[in-house]
C-alpha cells in the first residue's frame, strides 16, 4: 500500500502535527504574562491553530475508528469541508503575517526568535496543507464549503467590532490599555466606519471567491479521471 493511503501513517503524522501546534499555541499564551492584560484570544492567528488542532483532533479520532475497523476514510470523510476550512484560514494567517508585517515576516531574525511566531504562522499552516492535499478526498468537498468558510471570519470580526466599541466607550476599559483593534482593518476610529465596511466587504467577496476557484482546481483532477 501506498504511504500516503496508510491510515497508521496519517494517525502518526496528525499526532506529531497536533503535538507541535499545540507547543506553538502554549508558548503564544505563555509569552502574554508579562503583559498587563492577556489578549491571547484576540488574535486570528491563535483562534484559527486552536480550530486546527481540534479538526486534527477528529481527524485522529476517524484514523483510529477506520483502523479498527479495517476501512479506509469513511469516517475522515464527514470532515473534509471542515479540512478544507481549516486550510484557508490558516493559509490566511501565514500569507497576511508574511505579507503585512515585513519586520518580523519569515526572512528576518525576529520571525524565527520565538517558538509560537514560525509554529503559528509556518510551521502549522504547512504541516496542516499538506496533510489536507495529501490525506483528504478532496472529491467530497461540498458545493458549499466556500460560503461555509466565511462564517467564521465574520463572527471573528463581528466580536472584534463589538469588543473595540466596549472598550472606546465603556468604563472602566476604556483606559485599561487593552488592545483596541488587533488588526489596522478594523480600525474605524483611523479609517472610518464606510471605509472599514468596505474593506471587509472586500475581503469577503474575494475570500469567497478564492475558495471556489481553489474547490474548483482541487475537483479538477476528479472530474478528468471520470471523463476517460
Amino acid at each position: 500500500m501506498n504511504i500516503l493511503q496508510n491510515r497508521i501513517f496519517h494517525l502518526i503524522y496528525r499526532i506529531v502535527y497536533v503535538s507541535i501546534t499545540t507547543a506553538g499555541i502554549l508558548a503564544s499564551w505563555i509569552g502574554w504574562f508579562p503583559d498587563i492584560h492577556n489578549e491571547f484570544y484576540v488574535f486570528f492567528t491563535n483562534q484559527t491553530n486552536i480550530f486546527a488542532v481540534i479538526v486534527a483532533l477528529l481527524l485522529i479520532y476517524s484514523s483510529i475508528t477506520d483502523i479498527k475497523n479495517k476501512i479506509t476514510n469513511k469516517k475522515e470523510e464527514r470532515f473534509v469541508n471542515l479540512s478544507f476550512m481549516t486550510f484557508i484560514y490558516l493559509a490566511i494567517t501565514a500569507i497576511f503575517f508574511n505579507v503585512f508585517t515585513p519586520n518580523q515576516n519569515i526572512f528576518t531574525p525576529a520571525f524565527w526568535a520565538r517558538i509560537q511566531v514560525w509554529i503559528l504562522h509556518l510551521a502549522s499552516p504547512l504541516l496542516f496543507s499538506l496533510d489536507f492535499f495529501l490525506f483528504s478526498n478532496k472529491e467530497k468537498i461540498t458545493k458549499y464549503a466556500p460560503l461555509e468558510t466565511t462564517i467564521y471570519p465574520f463572527i471573528y470580526s463581528i466580536f472584534i467590532i463589538i469588543r473595540s466599541l466596549i472598550l472606546g466607550d465603556v468604563a472602566p476599559f476604556k483606559e485599561s490599555g487593552y488592545i483596541r483593534f488587533p488588526y489596522p482593518i478594523f480600525d474605524y476610529k483611523t479609517y472610518g466606519v464606510f471605509n472599514v465596511i468596505l474593506m471587509l466587504l472586500a475581503m469577503l467577496i474575494l475570500s469567497i471567491g478564492l475558495a471556489y476557484l481553489l474547490r474548483f482546481l482541487l475537483l479538477l483532477p476528479y472530474k478528468k479521471n471520470k471523463e476517460k
